[in-house]
């Protein structure tokens, strides 16, 4: 038996599974309306089967359990977490743009001697109308290429 004929084998075994416990499961809400209907009390057949009563209520009256999904959850929180983490980087990737304005001169620091300003349309560092880029590995300024 190949890997394919093996998981259909086991999903067929699952899915019988499932069909004979929900088979189990309305016998047994069956039996506990029977005895509801028979005149026994909520109270006494929550206590003797180990239920609480508003668990047995809901069994007579028809209404499912309210299940945590915690996958569902989950699910929900990683995609919380998902459009939070883009939206992040989405903002990073605005502010590292390059400006909209005019081109500005800034004035040299003390001492400095240097004048550089932005180019607007491409967003370059123009130094005395040369255009140059820092190194990232050492922050150094060069001329560019």
């Amino acid at each position: 038996m190949d890997a394919l004929d093996q998981v259909k084998k086991l999903r067929e075994e699952y899915e019988r599974a499932l069909d004979a416990a929900e088979a189990h499961r309305v016998a047994y809400h069956e039996a506990v309306l029977d005895l509801y209907r028979s005149g026994t009390p909520l109270r006494e057949i929550a206590k003797e089967l180990g239920l609480s009563h508003q668990r047995v209520h809901q069994i007579v009256s028809g209404d499912p359990p309210r299940h945590r999904n915690l996958g569902r959850v989950a699910g929900g929180i990683a995609g919380v977490l998902v459009v939070l983490i883009a939206a992040t980087l989405g903002a990073l990737r605005v502010a590292h743009a390059p400006p909209f304005g005019q081109t500005m001169r800034v004035p040299p620091a003390a001492n400095s001697g240097t004048a550089v300003a932005i180019d607007p349309r491409t967003g370059a560092i123009l130094q005395h109308g040369t255009e140059i880029v820092i190194d990232p590995a050492t922050g150094k300024v060069v001329p560019r290429r």
